[in-house]
């Protein structure tokens, strides 16, 4: 049976089953089979990686983002980010900068990687301009210190985020 779906719905689909993936590390075979029947239009969705190592404010993160109608990707550490870096076309990135292989030294290895990708980074640090600077330096696009405002984070993600048509 074909089911004619929009690219937002294809994207969103295709999104769930590779964000499946990405936590238990399989696929089963219902969702290989829906997998590969899915085939993107030409116009994709924007895709947002988060990388934040406490899951729930990961979890936050993604529940705000989600407004966007972008395409969203999770990582609980630098290294699973740098993965989805490799397998997926990134729009944008929200990272913490303060957790297990975090850093400025990450913030710059990231940057090389994705030299045209905005980095949204959010730390607790505190630290103030010095901290500031520093990310600014290593490659972020934005730096924002906790606590956060949700409009705050969806007009600085929107001023960035490609459209996704």
């Amino acid at each position: 049976m074909a089911v004619a779906l929009g690219a937002s719905k294809i994207s969103f689909l295709r999104c769930c089953l590779t964000s499946i993936t990405s936590r238990s590390g399989r696929l089963d075979s219902v969702a290989k089979v829906i997998l590969a029947r899915i085939r993107m239009p030409h116009a994709t969705e924007p895709t947002i990686l988060v990388i934040e190592n406490d899951e729930d404010i990961r979890r936050l993160y993604t529940d705000v983002l989600s407004r966007t109608g972008a395409c969203l990707l999770e990582a609980g550490n630098p290294y699973e980010g740098f993965s989805h870096l490799r397998k997926h076309g990134i729009s944008l990135i929200l990272t913490d900068l303060h957790m297990p292989g975090g850093g400025l030294e990450y913030l710059a290895t990231l940057r090389r990687a994705t030299s045209t990708c905005p980095i949204i980074v959010i730390t607790g640090l505190g630290g103030g301009d010095t901290i500031q600077q520093a990310c600014l330096l290593a490659g972020a696009t934005v730096f924002l210190e906790k606590p956060i405002r949700t409009r705050q984070l969806l007009e600085i993600v929107d001023r960035f985020l490609p459209c996704s048509n």
